[in-house]
């Protein structure tokens, strides 16, 4: 443990495979090992270890968040959702249902996806990622919008510094009509998290209150990460009411 502490994975290795060889049931060394080989970019290692020990008679949640986790990253949602349900089997957590309702909302199942990350936040009140998550999910489909904000002014209040929940708020603010508090949100969120959605919610709020120039930049910016085609459109929108203005 104090090799993978100091980086120096190859040794750790050596010594949780010790470990197993003394201790087959060590279901700390399984754990170490897996986590040892997944640092070294040796995810199928690290799966192969998980899974031997599972196949040892070690059934533990590590274990099955692990390889959800895994699959989840290989894009393989089917065995994601395979091993978090085996997961959830030994003890409903939370933290286990919120990564559930993630692997949901990738195969595009909204409706498992919101059941998921309700019974998270039923388990955890406090749970700010699941907050955030169904909270942003129901602004961006244009309902619950009150709930909506609650929900991420809970998460925010519990990670006051998260630009990931700051974009989130100034969007909530944006949808119910509040622009210059969107814009206070999206610019701190901005300052914290350079991202293309971030960009593109300052863009919309800009128009919004007329600041024309600012609006187009961040169109732009967004637009350069994502080549979405729409940006360019509302770019276009914005320079006819400038225009429109000017004269």
């Amino acid at each position: 443990m104090l090799y993978q502490r100091e980086g120096k994975f190859n040794k750790a290795i050596q010594f949780f495979k010790n470990t197993i060889q003394y201790n087959p049931k060590n279901p700390v060394a399984y754990t170490f090992l897996a986590s040892s080989f997944y640092s070294e970019g040796e995810v199928d290692r690290a799966t192969e270890i998980l899974e031997k020990a599972i196949n040892e008679g070690i059934r533990k949640k590590e274990f099955y968040d692990f390889l959800g986790h895994i699959y989840y990253r290989k894009n393989d949602y089917e065995k994601a959702i395979e091993n978090f349900k085996k997961s959830i089997e030994i003890q409903d957590t939370s933290e286990t249902r919120f990564q559930l309702g993630v692997v949901y909302d990738k195969l595009g199942e909204k409706d498992e996806m919101e059941k998921q990350l309700k019974m998270a936040i039923k388990l955890n009140p406090e749970n700010a990622l699941a907050l955030n998550y169904l909270g942003y999910s129901y602004l961006i489909n244009n309902k619950n919008i009150k709930m909506a904000y609650k929900m991420i002014k809970k998460a925010v209040k519990k990670d006051p510094e998260n630009g990931a929940f700051l974009d989130s708020l100034g969007w909530a603010y944006y949808k119910m009509g509040n622009y210059k508090k969107a814009k206070y949100y999206l610019e701190k969120a901005i300052s914290l998290e350079k991202d293309p959605e971030v960009e593109e919610h300052l863009g919309y709020t800009y128009m919004k209150l007329k600041e024309y120039e600012k609006a187009i930049s961040y169109f732009m910016k967004s637009y350069e990460k994502t080549g979405k085609k729409e940006l360019l459109k509302e770019v276009e929108k914005v320079k006819e009411l400038l225009k429109n203005e000017t004269y």
